[in-house]
Order: C-alpha cells, then sequence, then structure tokens
C-alpha cells in the first residue's frame, strides 16, 4: 500500500486524475491524503466531488475555508444572498446527489494525525501555541458544531470574521469556533505576538517585518511533527524542515502537486 497527498484540488478534476494516473494509484490498495479546498474556483467541482465520494473509502481529506464556504451556502439563504453563488457551486447545490456529497463533506475533519508516519494533515497550518492535543481538542469543537443540524446552522451564521485574532483559552461560543477555523483553514502569517493576520496573502520575501510565517514562529510546539498542508498558492511546493507545502496553485494555470509519503 502506499499513501500519496495531494495538494488544493479546486475542482481542478482532470489535473488530478491525471496525477492519480501517473503515480498509478489504486483505490482498492492506496491512500490519498487531500489537503482541503476540493472546490470552488476550477471548472469541474461537482465533478471533484462526485468521484472523491466514490472513492472515500480510500482517501482522508480534510476541510479548507473553500468547502466551508460551499457548505455555508448550503446551510444559510442569507450567506447565498449576501456573498452570491457561483456557477461551480450552482451546480452542486442543484445536483441531484447534493445531500449525499454534502452530508459526507460537513462530515470530514479539520486535521487528521497519522501516528505511524507521525504527521499532520490540515488545511492552512496548526496554530504554533497549539501542542497536538490540544490542536486535536480544538479542531473537534468545530467538528461536532458540524456534526449536528440545529448547531451547524448557528455555526455558519457566525463563522465569517477577522476577529478574534488572538488565542486566548477563555474564548467560548462563536468566537472561540471563529479563531479556531481561521487557524485551520486561513492562517498564513501571524505577528510576533501569535496574532493571525488574514490579510496579507502574498511570499514571504514580500511580508511585511511585523509578520512571520506560521511556521517560523519561535518556540513553535510541534517542530518535531511533520506537518502537510495547502491553502498557501504564493507558497507553492515548499518543504521546510518538518514543514511540506503541497498547495502550488493549480487552480491558477501552475501544475498539481501530488507526493508520496509513504509505501
Amino acid at each position: 500500500m502506499a499513501i500519496y497527498a495531494v495538494g488544493d484540488v479546486q475542482g481542478c478534476f482532470d489535473d488530478l486524475r491525471e496525477k492519480l494516473d501517473e503515480c498509478e494509484f489504486n483505490p482498492n490498495k492506496d491512500k490519498l491524503y487531500l489537503t482541503g479546498d476540493l472546490v470552488a474556483r476550477g471548472p469541474k467541482s461537482l465533478k471533484t466531488l462526485r468521484y472523491l465520494f466514490s472513492i472515500r473509502d480510500s482517501i482522508i481529506t480534510v476541510l479548507g475555508n473553500h468547502d466551508l464556504h460551499l457548505l455555508a451556502l448550503a446551510h444559510n439563504k442569507e450567506h447565498r444572498r449576501n456573498f452570491g453563488v457561483s456557477e461551480d457551486f450552482q451546480k452542486i447545490l442543484g445536483a441531484k446527489d447534493k445531500i449525499d456529497l454534502l452530508e459526507w463533506l460537513i462530515h470530514q475533519p479539520l486535521m487528521h494525525y497519522d501516528l505511524m508516519q507521525d504527521t499532520i494533515l490540515c488545511h492552512a497550518g496548526v496554530y504554533p501555541l497549539w501542542s497536538l492535543k490540544k490542536a486535536f481538542k480544538c479542531a473537534q469543537e468545530v467538528e461536532y458544531a458540524l456534526s449536528k443540524e440545529k448547531k451547524r446552522q448557528k455555526y455558519f451564521a457566525s463563522m465569517y470574521g477577522n476577529q478574534p485574532n488572538l488565542w486566548n483559552e477563555n474564548l467560548e461560543g462563536d468566537e472561540r469556533l471563529r479563531f479556531i477555523t481561521n487557524a485551520f483553514t486561513r492562517m498564513r502569517y501571524i505577528s510576533k505576538t501569535a496574532r493571525l493576520d488574514l490579510k496579507f496573502k502574498g511570499q514571504p520575501r514580500r511580508k511585511p517585518r511585523t509578520l512571520l510565517a506560521w511556521f517560523d514562529y519561535p518556540n513553535r510546539k510541534l517542530s518535531d511533527t511533520k506537518i502537510v498542508f495547502g491553502h498557501w498558492a504564493a507558497l507553492g511546493h515548499f518543504k521546510k524542515d518538518n514543514i511540506h507545502c503541497i498547495d502550488s496553485g493549480c487552480v491558477w494555470g501552475n501544475e498539481l502537486t501530488l507526493i508520496k509519503l509513504a509505501d
């Protein structure tokens, strides 16, 4: 059995199938990890979802910010009015199998930990002040909210926003879930006092001096654990110590990145 990981697909179905064919991926014996953002700007989000749903027993995917946006649109009419719905998302929301697809998607985790490989799979990263135990607990708080019909409505109603931007164990309710969501699905940079900066999205060499890439934060708790993530197309395919970004911006015309984690 081989374990592969692929970066943000974002509806680029043809690129995904091409990569899987290249590595001779066999869903009957191999495993595929995905960094989230299965859907969004690419041309075939519905086809991508259907394919991954069809091989769901052979994949592990985490939720990305675009996946959560799709789910928010599906569960909140006000969001559809405020944000509008792209043509690709309209195809999903109007599909005859949308209930199966979206129910499967909403039950995916924010973080997966492979004990054998000592590897974390997530979309944007792991907040540098969190230990493995704390990161798991925080991820599970959001996953629990998404798993319950009444709770998910409230969650999606308050999911959007950049505040609070500093972790505090005393955070409660909507603010706590919003920070956790932003850390796992939107984080790129933080300040030297560990505040999330969700505005600057460029390359590290162009960042303001006041900011650090989240993985460069001093004394980061999980520096000895491998973290595979996506989300950061401007960073591209990037490897540094135990950090491995595999979002190479396929949706922007670049090549999709697929790596082999283990045999």
